[in-house]
């Protein structure tokens, strides 16, 4: 029994398997679908275009007569040669499943389409009550590539049964740009499809009814709501304490300007144009360029924006928040003051209006650039400041660094390129202490005997002057700031002729020298330090503890002895 069941499913599968083989079945594209029509090898183009009439037209089925195969890329939506010959056999032509055919058709008063012919899909849409619009399923039709008019496709489109209730004077025929979502209108019945209208292979078409464009729902939703956002915003605050509320909201096309969108809000809330500007957020940055479009600035569905008073700010224009930088202090941060300031005008100029807001304990200062949580370069000169900075725009830091004089009697006559700005600081070595610290600009080419000179002025203007001869200059090691008493052991004797910047100090940008008064007496032995100048003996260091993980088995007179040993 089992024998006999295998026989048979061979015998049926042997039936199946020599059924395939001798059928073939085509893949025919009509109205922009595929169908398959199953064909014998045998059988003729005759036989095969009348069975696919008859499969995919069914009722509406026309002649055999007008109806035809041709090859089709379905990529390019361009037909290929036409079968003309219909008593050749599908095995003879080696036509097979994996290629593409297209059943034309034609009016009985019509002739079938040129061999150059390209498919374009014709859409119909219908405006709907709810403002919005319908597309019916496209349909395929084949028209010439070469020397086909608007007027021949509209002749084309009137007699098609999907389109037939469209009279010829509403019958507009549009294209998309869906990278611009922009409708192009195809006008001009004169004009050719390909040349004049940039119309190509597979390119869709739109067909609606509608006498004026202007009023066309379709072209609206296709081109224009796909730009429509909504904008959040608040009314003018009626008081400094109140709390903006972003109650308001309308919905405007991005590809407006700022400068129209200014102008919607402005009717809306009943005051001027110029009274108010736009901001980003709370923080105040501000959208300043005013003939750009909103997508140009960034604008997305559901946005808020700031109303707030005040005069438009232009794009050299920042709001600045300044911070208040004392090296001396342990905390040398803090904030200032926030600023509006145009970055188009010299430095000079807008550190002379920083006067007018800088607090009045604050007599003399100087304008940086900040750098992370770092001071940057000085910023003076007659180069414009927005020049000077990195990103130069709203939310930007600027640091005033109170001084104890005006800077401009110890800035170097150069540029900033040949100065660096190295911190200074008095060595009292009366009492083993450093005074305040300061910072000044010095050449890079300066010598030793070019600083003292500057620095005994400098002295004079803090009010206790030292003499040029006596003044010595040294260079400290960071270790040594610990341990005030070190800094007697510097070697301070130091060639008037060496340079600042070369042996032995090497003194680069930001690092710190400080300066004594040879002739007031050095204090006498601290801890066991000997007062003696002489560079000779070998510098201090303070003494050390090692600690191991064996400490913790020591009894505490052993921790108490070790640290003293």
């Amino acid at each position: 029994d089992e024998i006999q069941v295998e026989n048979a499913e061979f015998v049926e599968a042997r039936k199946k398997y020599e059924f395939e083989r001798e059928h073939v079945r085509l893949r025919i594209w009509y109205k922009g679908k595929p169908d398959f029509v199953r064909l014998h090898k045998s059988e003729t183009i005759r036989a095969a275009t009348k069975k696919a009439v008859e499969q995919i037209m069914k009722e509406n089925a026309v002649p055999l007569e007008q109806a035809r195969l041709r090859d089709f890329n379905v990529l390019s939506k361009i037909p290929g040669k036409s079968y003309s010959d219909l008593d050749e056999t599908i095995e003879n032509l080696k036509l097979d499943g994996q290629q593409h055919f297209l059943l034309e058709t034609r009016l009985q008063d019509e002739e079938f389409p040129r061999e150059d012919s390209m498919i374009l899909p014709i859409i119909r849409v219908k405006d709907t009550d709810d403002d919005s619009y319908e597309e019916e399923a496209p349909i395929e039709i084949s028209v010439p590539r070469a020397a086909c008019s608007l007027g021949d496709l509209r002749n084309r489109l009137m007699h098609l049964e999907e389109l037939v209730d469209i009279l010829p004077d509403k019958m507009r025929i549009f294209r998309i740009d869906k990278d611009n979502h922009k409708a192009i209108l195809l006008e001009g019945d004169d004009k050719d499809l390909v040349a004049d209208l940039n119309v190509v292979p597979g390119t869709p078409l739109h067909v609606e009814e509608c006498r004026d464009l202007s009023k066309s729902k379709t072209l609206h939703q296709m081109t224009v709501t796909p730009y429509l956002i909504d904008i959040g915003y608040n009314k003018l605050k009626t008081s400094e304490d109140a709390v903006a509320s972003f109650s308001e909201d309308l919905v405007f096309d991005t590809r407006k300007t700022l400068r129209e969108l200014k102008e919607k809000i402005a009717s809306e809330l009943g005051i001027q144009v110029e009274t108010f500007r736009l901001c980003k957020n709370a923080q105040g940055h501000q959208f300043k360029d005013l003939n750009s479009t909103l997508e140009e600035s960034g604008f997305y569905d559901g946005i808020c924006v700031m109303v707030e008073l005040g005069a438009q700010m232009t794009k050299d224009e920042a709001k600045i928040h300044f911070k208040r930088y004392d090296i001396n202090n342990s905390e040398p941060w803090s904030p200032l003051c926030e600023h509006e300031i145009d970055g188009s005008k010299p430095a000079d100029v807008i550190l002379k209006e920083l006067r007018s807001i800088v607090p009045d304990d604050i007599k003399f200062f100087r304008l940086r650039d900040k750098l992370g949580i770092r001071p940057g370069k000085v910023l003076s000169g007659s180069q414009p400041l927005n020049k000077m900075v990195l990103k130069f725009e709203d939310g930007k830091e600027l640091v005033i660094q109170p001084l104890d004089f005006e800077a401009e009697n110890f800035q170097v006559e150069s540029s900033q390129d040949s100065q660096i700005l190295i911190e200074i600081a008095r060595w009292d070595p009366s009492n083993l202490r450093l005074e305040r610290k300061h910072e000044i600009f010095i050449g890079k080419d300066w010598t030793i005997g070019r600083l003292r000179v500057t620095l005994s002025e400098f002295s004079g203007a803090l009010g206790n002057p030292i003499q040029v001869e006596n003044l010595r200059i040294a260079k400290p090691r960071t270790y040594q700031l610990k341990e005030p008493a070190t800094l007697m052991t510097l070697p301070w004797e130091i060639d008037d002729t060496c340079q600042v910047t070369g042996t032995p100090l090497q003194v680069s940008e930001g690092e710190l020298l400080i300066y004594k008064d040879s002739s007031i007496a050095e204090s006498m032995d601290v801890d066991g330090i000997s007062t003696s100048t002489s560079t000779s003996r070998s510098v201090y260091e303070p003494s050390i503890v090692i600690h191991t993980r064996w400490d913790r088995k020591n009894t505490n007179s052993e921790e108490t002895q070790d640290s003293q040993t």
